[in-house]
């Protein structure tokens, strides 16, 4: 019992310390895993519902995914322990969103009572992690104070749901989400007067998400060309421009946005965080339809699956240009983001343009590839024609 607070520890409010930053641990790595099986789930429910309604089916199961790993990533950020307390609460949350993949693909049918105790489990984990992190820290008290209140009504409405049937269930879904999702901007002014936390760990997390459903591109992109009835020069083009398209998306997002931290401002850094959202679920719907492009029979892709991919790849670049707007100002300017960001806006409005043109399958692709090439290409010049190639910050690209 001496030891005792040894691995039970209190969990201890965070601040910016100078010269140190927290880097991510292995239990978050782990904590990640499960949302790698889920994002696969996601991606396997619409590549089997391309057509309006499984757009909006989709995005609607993808919020609360994204919500839960959101709530367990800024709560780690503010209240992390290295202790056995701490383990147990991260494997409570594990296991809900394992229920979650469970049930996500039926989530809106069939399974969907299971899903929403599911999702409810999930943020109930959360919501008992920020009230004991108020409880150990009262100068914390006032933000987990409202994140307990605003969370535990987005929870009730959940669990009504589950009670009643057809759009009434739908409507109290959608707005728990909302609820949950308004609740962290009414605490910016409380937010203000609590310690500063650096930005660098947080970034890597987002980052870290980001990798897990570029990932599921490339396995979008594998699968499609494994489950090709033909072998042929088709669909090995398709394969080559599929994986490219991907490569393209991981270059712009790391050299463009991850290698800079969200600005100090709590709105824009807020947005930044929610901006992910539609980043990390256009990438998504992205690997849901090249599963289906790269082994297509014959060249033409349906209208509705075609808009299906310009829309996500649109809305990817959107977000791109969104998450700029929210950056921290470059010390050493490389791109300015005067210019990035109506470039980007312009190529998304680009890429919708040519649903209308109903190009085949590989001249899709390669028009999208081209304009990833694009942005590359114009980075790549910028950095290497900037200061920040040389020196200190030479290893930064």
């Amino acid at each position: 019992m001496n030891n005792f607070r040894v691995w039970w520890q209190a969990p201890k409010l965070h601040q910016e310390t100078e010269g140190h930053e927290r880097k991510v641990s292995w239990l978050e790595l782990f904590y990640d895993l499960v949302f790698v099986v889920i994002i696969a789930r996601l991606a396997h429910y619409l590549g089997y519902h391309l057509e309006a309604s499984g757009v909006l089916e989709y995005l609607f199961l993808f919020l609360p995914v994204f919500w839960v790993w959101v709530g367990g990533t800024i709560y780690n950020d503010r209240f992390e322990t290295h202790d056995v307390s701490y383990r147990f609460f991260v494997f409570l949350q594990i296991l809900a969103a394992s229920s979650m993949a469970v049930f996500i693909e039926g989530g809106l049918d069939k399974s969907a009572d299971a899903f929403a105790w599911s999702y409810v489990a999930a943020r109930l984990i959360i919501i008992a992690m920020w009230w004991r992190g108020g409880r150990h820290n009262p100068i914390a008290r006032p933000l987990t104070n409202r994140f307990v209140a605003g969370f535990s009504i987005g929870a009730g409405l959940w669990v009504l749901s589950i009670f009643v049937e057809g759009p009434l269930s739908l409507a109290l879904k959608l707005l728990g989400l909302a609820v949950d999702l308004i609740t962290p901007a009414t605490t910016l002014r409380i937010q203000k007067n609590l310690p500063r936390l650096s930005t660098a760990k947080i970034t890597e997390r987002f980052g870290l998400f980001a990798i897990i459903v570029l990932g599921e591109g490339l396995l979008g992109v594998i699968n499609g060309f494994t489950d090709a009835k033909t072998i042929n020069a088709a669909a090995a083009l398709r394969f080559g421009l599929g994986m490219l398209l991907i490569f393209g998306l991981w270059w712009i997002y790391f050299d463009y946005i991850a290698r800079r931290p969200p600005a100090a401002v709590l709105a824009r850094r807020m947005t930044w965080s929610y901006a992910h959202f539609f980043l990390l679920a256009g990438i998504t719907a992205l690997a849901a339809v090249l599963v289906h492009m790269v082994g297509l029979k014959g060249g033409s892709l349906e209208d509705t699956a075609r808009w299906i991919l310009l829309g996500s790849y649109a809305a990817v670049l959107a977000a791109m240009a969104l998450l700029i707007w929210t950056l921290e100002a470059e010390k050493t300017v490389v791109i300015e983001d005067t210019l990035s960001i109506p470039v980007m806006l312009g190529a998304a409005v680009l890429a919708l343009g040519l649903g209308f043109l109903k190009p085949s399958v590989s001249l899709l692709l390669g028009a999208l590839v081209l304009i990833n090439l694009g942005f590359m290409l114009f980075g790549a010049v910028r950095w290497f024609s900037s200061p920040a190639s040389r020196g200190s910050h030479a290893d930064e690209l």
